[in-house]
């Protein structure tokens, strides 16, 4: 398996050259990586721990637990790297004690045992997703003691489905695997690895530190003049024009719009929907009752002046955070595509989310969910009490306490 492992991820950085001169997220992934082996840090005398991310959503889940190690050894050299893109530009926009960060290399063979011998770290955390084989390999060659950290499996992953014995043997090469829920701890055990444990979402521990660090916006109180806003958080085009009825027929109400992509072209798609829209970057005093929130960084902090969220990606199979305005309450609305995304079933279970299919519907469900906030709210505080500290377990554990 490892054979095909490598033969793909030799393709996979063939098809990411080719596609540079065309694709901007791919010439950014190809052009981040080339100097990489000059800009190394100096590694000190010091115990390294090495976490990898995906893209800054991983990163958000490995937060609370690196925190955690810091506070538990503040010598501890702490190294991040990222296979995306849009982790290693938006990274620095969140409060985080990582000591170095970096591209991950293309996870061949030889940068694998490259990486490892330049850093040789103690312990090695991958965060959800990405499970590079040659990376874990080199990793458990050099005795670093490897996890896996909020990981989250379903039942028609590679891992469990009739090709199993081809991809399940890579989950064998960590230590311990730290799961979210009862199912994917199920999934585990079938295949018969005997060291996974139900630590829960880091992110509910991260969501809960963001809403205690939570901080005023001056635009978005001006622009509010005292009255709570329906915010779109992270919308893509679908979303944006599902809600263009509701919101157009609805003036005495205050809507943010915060798209995933704050691009031009896509803040003018959305300027053309809603015209009398203003933007957040040019704004200077209430003229309209909708505010295009056009920069990245914004969102989880304005989830505090809302009174009801709706969470793009629910059409496409992609949803962004429900956590972040659920942990301030808010009834939320998304759609139906969900179903890759356990939090958002169990807060649907718990009445905090509901779904929405057609744009008639959400007249009756702002209403409703609206006439019964104050018990959305009570639930919602329940869930999170209920489902914090995953972080606590996973470091708990990996200390032997």
């Amino acid at each position: 398996m490892r054979f095909f492992h490598t033969l793909g991820v030799y393709l996979y950085g063939m098809i990411i050259f080719l596609l540079m001169p065309f694709h901007e997220k791919a010439s950014k992934w190809w052009n981040g990586r080339k100097h990489f082996w000059k800009q190394l840090p100096t590694v000190p005398e010091k115990k390294v721990v090495w976490f990898h991310c995906a893209s800054l959503g991983e990163f958000d889940q490995g937060i609370p637990v690196m925190r955690l190690l810091k506070e538990k050894d503040p010598s501890i050299f702490l190294i991040v790297t990222f296979f995306s893109p849009s982790g290693m530009e938006h990274y620095h926009k969140r409060s985080h004690l990582a000591d170095w960060v970096g591209y991950l290399p293309l996870p061949t063979p030889g940068n694998a045992r490259r990486f490892i011998r330049y850093f040789h770290p103690e312990s090695v955390f991958f965060v959800k997703y990405e499970f590079w084989e040659n990376y874990l390999v080199a990793a458990r060659d050099s005795g670093a003691k490897t996890y896996c950290v909020a990981a989250n499996f379903r039942e028609n992953h590679r891992f469990f489905g009739r090709f199993k014995f081809l991809f399940a043997p890579v989950l064998f090469l960590f230590d311990t695997i730290f799961v979210q829920n009862q199912l994917s701890l199920r999934l585990l055990k079938q295949i018969n690895y005997k060291n996974g444990i139900l630590a829960g979402d880091t992110r509910i521990d991260k969501v809960l530190e963001n809403k205690q660090k939570v901080q005023k916006d001056s635009i978005v109180e001006t622009f509010l003049e005292g009255e709570q806003a329906i915010i779109l958080g992270s919308s893509w085009p679908v979303d944006e024009q599902f809600w263009k009825v509701y919101i157009l027929t609805h003036p005495s109400q205050k809507f943010l719009i915060a798209p995933h992509d704050v691009s031009e072209k896509h803040i003018e798609q959305i300027s053309a929907l809603f015209p009398e829209a203003q933007r957040y970057t040019s704004f200077s005093k209430a003229a309209s009752n909708i505010l295009i929130v056009d920069c990245i960084g914004k969102l989880s902090n304005l989830y505090q002046y809302g009174k009801l969220a709706y969470i793009g990606g629910g059409f496409t199979g992609k949803l962004h955070n429900i956590l972040e305005p659920a942990v301030f309450g808010l009834p939320v609305l998304t759609g139906p595509k969900h179903h890759k995304f356990p939090e958002a079933q169990q807060l649907i279970d718990k009445g905090v989310v509901i779904t929405v299919s057609e744009p008639g519907e959400l007249e009756a469900l702002i209403s409703d969910m609206l006439e019964n906030r104050e018990e959305i709210m009570r639930k919602a505080t329940a869930f999170f009490e209920n489902n914090q500290h995953a972080a606590n377990r996973i470091v708990e554990r990996i200390s032997g306490r």
